[in-house]
């Protein structure tokens, strides 16, 4: 009887092993995934400043079976991730990994055209990924002098996008955005599919960093991967 269950039990913990291995490759490796924004000309030369302030970033991760009913993200297991700056990244929503980025401000002013900042760099697990999305905590706005309505409808802003994230790689991906001016004299921001993408493949960009209050501090170029 009790080399029987020494038997069981060996089989047992064999299996478990078997199994860990074969899950464990889900994981996979990470890569350093940088998120940047930048602004195209458009009506931003209206502004004296133009300060935007966001609260978190979601990374939409392919899934094995893509369709359009679900959108082809995959179920990811709960787990949590802090970067070097102390970003907290969260995957247990499904899909799509979240970046805590509250109160990163950029003034879009100093990042027209080619210019680009930084506003995330966390550890991003290798694979295929499709979409970014911006979330808006607030617009703080001047023209002439004087206080601007910017408005961001739903608060969110969206770019649908393939890019890779390689293992030990670092992918910097640029997210474009423009302010339009509307009929009421108001403003709107939207985002730009075509000008954003990974930096060095997609487009170039010169990287510009910031100072404490959202503006630019110094400028450098922007290697991409």
């Amino acid at each position: 009887m009790k080399g029987s269950t020494v038997k069981l039990l060996l089989f047992i913990s064999l299996a478990v092993t078997l199994t860990g291995c074969i899950h464990g490759s889900d994981s996979g490796d990470s890569g350093t995934f940088e998120l940047m924004v930048s602004d195209q000309p458009n009506a931003i030369h209206d502004f004296d400043h133009l300060n935007v302030t966001f609260s978190e970033a979601r990374v939409f991760a392919r899934g094995d079976d893509v369709n359009d009913s679900n959108g082809g993200f995959e179920t990811r297991s709960s787990k949590r991730r802090v970067d070097a700056v102390g970003a907290h990244v969260n995957d247990s929503n499904g899909g799509f990994e979240t970046i805590d980025i509250e109160g990163e401000t950029v003034d879009l002013t100093t990042v027209v055209g080619d210019r680009a900042t930084s506003i995330a760099n966390i550890s991003l697990e290798e694979g295929e990924y499709t979409k970014v999305e911006l979330h808006v905590d607030s617009t703080e706005a001047t023209v002439d002098g004087e206080s601007a309505s910017v408005m961001v409808p739903s608060n969110k802003l969206m770019v649908t996008k393939n890019f890779t994230v390689e293992a030990n790689e670092t992918t910097s991906f640029v997210f474009d955005i423009r302010v339009v001016r509307r009929g009421d004299g108001a403003y709107n921001l939207l985002p730009v599919v075509s000008r954003s993408g990974v930096a060095g493949d997609d487009v170039e960009v010169e990287r510009v960093s910031r100072s404490s209050s959202g503006g630019a501090a110094d400028a450098g170029q922007a290697r991409g991967r």
